[in-house]
């Protein structure tokens, strides 16, 4: 006949507010085990949305956005990505400019972010980045620009949106 755990009673007795909380620490491969441990967590885990938005998450190969929306938003915005990737279906259509004279250009892309490089008639440079909106993912259009001297051009460009760094090399 199995015995319990040490400290499973100890764990169970705790308030249901408190076991999720400690959940949201853990990663999704232990609240997923947790869940198949006994009734009582399965029920608690299968009825938070926030755990369940984690395991979503998770399965979809995806980390939050950290938005100010509520859980429960979050994961309705999670189920339109998957839908449209498994569609392969697009919410909105962004075109990118053309300059004729090649005074614009785009130089990088990463994620939702373009980098352009606009060579102004002083000499100086100006990199224009644009951020393009996701209306799944709550992300909205921005726009800025760095201008660079004349004697220091960057040749290389990387952008890393989720640390929110850009990095440039001469």
């Amino acid at each position: 006949m199995p015995t319990a755990l040490p400290g499973a009673s100890l764990l169970l007795s705790l308030p249901e507010e408190l076991l999720v909380c400690i959940f949201l620490l853990a990663d999704h491969r232990t609240m997923v085990t947790c869940r198949q441990v006994c009734l009582r967590l399965k029920i608690m885990i299968d009825c938070s949305a926030a755990l369940q938005y984690e395991i979503e998450l998770a399965a979809a190969g995806m980390q939050d956005w950290k938005t100010r929306v509520d859980v429960s938003n979050q994961r309705l915005r999670l189920a339109k990505y998957v839908e449209a990737w498994r569609k392969m279906t697009w919410s909105a259509c962004q075109t990118l400019p053309v300059d004729e004279d090649l005074s614009l250009r785009m130089i990088s892309i990463s994620g939702n972010v373009a980098a352009f490089q606009n060579l102004l008639s002083t000499g100086d440079i100006t990199l224009r980045f644009k951020r393009f909106p996701s209306e799944i993912r709550g992300v909205e259009l921005a726009e800025w620009n760095i201008i660079f001297p004349s004697s220091f051009i960057p040749n290389c460009l990387d952008i890393d949106e989720a640390q929110d760094l850009c990095i440039f090399g001469m």
